[in-house]
């Protein structure tokens, strides 16, 4: 399928191994090319990637990774490190890549870093595009459904907007980063980002333990919570949904946290409005939950119990004034440089004195410009 927006640029949507093919031809002589990803966690039990844009100098590729089609040539072009991947925000793509497809993207700019990294506040795509190039986004199709088949011609073309302007983008990025004297900076970040790799979420490791105000419930209530954590999973699993749409956290904490106190369980059920096909299942949850014995409840995850290491407070407001200073004196967020957490884990290491940066890259993910910045020798 072949569109064309109002500027005669065209966009190819390539569900064939011939279309393919023709994207890969087209790519690979090219030096740079832009890519982003659509995804569906707000439609199905597991999230997974559903479209690869790919924008060229002439043309906008929609590759449709659920297409009947060998795949291996397009990754490999991703891959490869003769050409230049422009993302924007890219954390979420390259992980994402790897989850799915054990892809591991080589040489990449990311337009997000490069503009935190000139002290851009506005740093969504939509906003700089508009103040960069005049560019307005729309949002119609921020909440759709990129598994659904066949696509609607409309998604399509904004699945293409994503991409199709990274490279005036990145342009612009690397003229301002060269004049400032930060391309270094970002070379060490866009070098770093090579190296991510997917790995479970923290409410995938720690499941029900993870809930906001979980720690407040009783070693019963605790394993009530369990049974219906498992409850909400096999449901959503078995109708393909993400876990919200059976139903919320807030509601499985009401019920763990009252499903003992009350005297009509029905009410209860009501009130926190438990879809009528898991009536049963709850029901017979909070009756096995309310038998067992404390000792045989569940005890918290060992992420959990591990206590935070302690904090060399002076350290730590050394680093803080050191980065705030810099933060200041460069016109960029403190957090860019290195957040709280960083500094934390920086200032809880034994002997500061000894602190190298060669010694602290070994246990903390700190790039040489931060280093630096921070007077870390």
């Amino acid at each position: 399928m072949i569109q064309k927006t109002d500027n005669n640029r065209e966009i190819c949507m390539v569900e064939s191994t011939h279309q393919l093919e023709k994207c890969i031809s087209a790519a690979g002589c090219e030096t740079e090319i832009a890519v982003d990803l659509e995804a569906d966690s707000l439609h199905h039990y597991k999230d997974r990637v559903c479209l690869v844009q790919v924008s060229t100098s002439e043309c906008d590729w929609i590759v449709d990774p659920q297409a009947d089609m060998d795949l291996s040539s397009f990754w490999r072009l991703l891959e490869s490190p003769e050409i230049l991947h422009i993302f924007h925000d890219a954390d979420f793509d390259i992980r994402s890549l790897d989850r799915d497809f054990k892809i591991r993207v080589r040489n990449i700019f990311d337009t997000k870093i490069a503009a935190e990294l000139l002290g851009w506040r506005q740093l969504g795509l939509s906003s700089i595009l508009n103040s960069l190039l005049g560019v307005r986004l729309s949002k119609k199709f921020q909440k759709y459904s990129w598994s659904r088949r066949p696509l609607n011609p409309d998604a399509v073309v904004y699945a293409a907007m994503d991409t199709r302007y990274l490279s005036a983008i990145k342009a612009h990025f690397l003229v301002e980063l060269t004049r400032m004297n930060r391309m270094s900076w970002a070379q060490e970040e866009f070098r770093y980002l090579e190296t991510y790799r997917w790995r479970p979420s923290r409410r995938e490791r720690l499941t029900y333990w993870n809930v906001t105000g979980v720690g407040s419930l009783r070693p019963r209530q605790m394993e009530l919570m369990r049974r219906l954590w498992h409850i909400r999973e096999k449901e959503a699993r078995r109708r393909d949904v993400p876990v919200f749409k059976v139903f919320s956290d807030r509601d499985m904490l009401g019920i763990a946290a009252e499903g003992f106190e009350v005297t009509c369980l029905e009410d209860l059920l009501v009130r926190w409005r438990i879809p009528p096909r898991l009536e049963k299942p709850v029901r017979r949850a909070v009756t096995a939950a309310a038998t067992i014995p404390e000792n045989q409840c569940p005890a918290p995850p060992a992420e959990l119990t591990v206590g935070e290491p302690r904090v060399n407070t002076a350290r730590f407001q050394e680093l803080k004034i050191a980065r705030d200073d810099a933060a200041s004196r460069l016109g960029l967020d403190p957090g860019v440089i290195a957040g709280n957490r960083t500094l934390k884990a920086i200032a809880s290491l034994p002997d500061p004195e000894s602190a190298t940066f060669s010694r602290l890259k070994r246990v903390i993910p700190l790039r040489r410009w931060q280093a630096d910045l921070l007077n870390i020798s």
